[in-house]
């Protein structure tokens, strides 16, 4: 079976690549890239685009068809799944996804939203960091801006998260007594419908 290899668009990357490191098909590192570190047995699959100026990978990733479009820092820790086709974003700030951190299928991980002109008033601007913490799981085509997602915290199929002037949080779900509301009771959030036909 013949071995892949990345192409770095950059001469000056400086790169510490572990053993059993397995390369898919196409797989680019742009020319932003100044320091590229990965770790033992990961797998990083077809048509994968970094662009990051640092990116520290633990072992055993295993990243499919996913695109990092990123210009700061971008730190992922062991055993780290990424699957087809997400987006992981650097730009607003630095993305650190803990150990054990699962991204599901077409989910996007922005570190910036912003959109139409300040000085005319327009207000969607955010730039931050993405702090990820260990055991979370985005379960697929999820979305978010700059979040703090708590230790073993989950983000269900298609929901998008996002900031408004507030700061979000993914919390852990209660072991005792969860009635389903994920949201921060202090959060600004609606809470849970109580079942009551309006009259």
């Amino acid at each position: 079976m013949a071995t892949n290899s990345p192409t770095f668009l950059s001469r000056t990357t400086e790169t510490r690549i572990g053993d059993n490191v397995r390369w898919g098909h196409d797989v680019v590192f742009g020319a932003t890239c100044r320091k590229v570190e990965i770790g033992y047995g990961a797998f990083v699959g077809n048509d994968v685009y970094i662009d990051v100026e640092e990116l520290v990978v633990g072992d055993y990733l295993r990243s499919i068809t996913a695109r990092y479009f990123t210009a700061r820092l971008c730190a992922i820790g062991h055993n780290c799944w990424i699957g087809p086709y997400c987006i992981l974003d650097s730009l607003g700030g630095r993305l650190n996804l803990g150990n054990n951190v699962g991204v599901g299928a077409h989910s996007r991980l922005w570190s910036h939203m912003k959109f139409g002109d300040r000085l005319a008033g327009c207000r969607w601007y955010r730039m931050g960091s993405l702090d990820i913490g260990d055991d979370v799981w985005f379960v697929g085509h999820c979305i978010v801006t700059p979040i703090k997602a708590a230790a073993r915290s989950m983000l269900m199929v298609g929901v998008a998260v996002e900031d408004m002037g507030r700061e979000p949080h993914l919390r852990r779900l209660a072991r005792q007594g969860h009635d389903g509301d994920l949201s921060d009771r202090n959060s600004g959030r609606c809470p849970k419908a109580s079942g009551r036909r309006a009259s």
